[in-house]
C-alpha cells in the first residue's frame, strides 16, 4: 500500500511519502479461548535502516518489526518513508540527524497501522503496538551499526 501525503516541510525537510513495503502474517493455532496477543506473539523486534544520499539532500528510512510466536504465529511488517531537503530551502536539521531521529517518529504510526490492519481479522482483534522508546531504539541500532563496522574493520 502506498500512501501519498501532501508534501509537508518539517524543519526545512520535505516528507515525500510513505509506503508499506512488506507484510507477512501467518496465523497459527489459537492456544486457548482466552489467548491474548502477548501470549501468542511474545517477542517483538524492531529494525531501522537509513539510506542517506552522498549529497545529504534526501533519505529513505525503513522501519520494520517482526514477531515470532507460539503455535506457528508470525508477523513481519516494513514501512519506508522518503524525505528530502528541497534545493530552495535551508534545513535547520541535518539529514543524518533527521533520518535517525525524527523520521522514525514520523513513520511509527504507519507501522502501527500496518500491523493493526494485518491482524484485524483475527478472533483477538487487531494487534496494537504499544508505545516504544524511540530514542532507545535508535541508540541500539546505532550501537549495532558501530559494532558491525568495527568487526568489518578488524576482519
Amino acid at each position: 500500500m502506498r500512501m501519498k501525503v501532501e508534501e509537508q516541510h518539517l524543519a526545512g525537510i520535505a516528507f515525500r511519502g510513505v509506503e508499506t513495503t512488506a507484510i507477512r502474517f501467518r496465523k497459527g493455532k489459537v492456544p486457548s479461548e482466552s489467548a491474548s496477543w502477548p501470549e501468542i506473539l511474545p517477542k517483538l523486534a524492531f529494525d531501522v535502516r537509513v539510506e542517506v544520499s552522498t549529497e545529504k539532500d534526501w533519505c529513505t528510512v525503513y522501519v520494520s518489526c517482526e514477531f515470532g510466536g507460539t503455535e506457528g504465529w508470525e508477523l513481519a511488517t516494513e514501512v519506508q518513508g522518503s524525505f528530502e531537503i528541497p534545493s530552495e530551502t535551508d534545513s535547520t536539521v541535518g539529514m543524518d540527524v533527521f533520518a535517525r531521529r525524527h523520521a522514525l517518529a514520523i513513520l511509527m504510526p504507519f507501522l502501527r497501522e500496518a500491523v493493526a490492519s494485518a491482524t484485524s481479522g483475527t478472533a483477538m482483534g487487531p494487534l496494537l503496538i504499544p508505545p516504544i522508546n524511540l530514542v532507545k531504539l535508535v541508540q541500539q541500532a546505532e550501537a549495532e551499526e558501530e559494532a558491525e563496522e568495527g568487526a568489518e574493520a578488524d576482519g
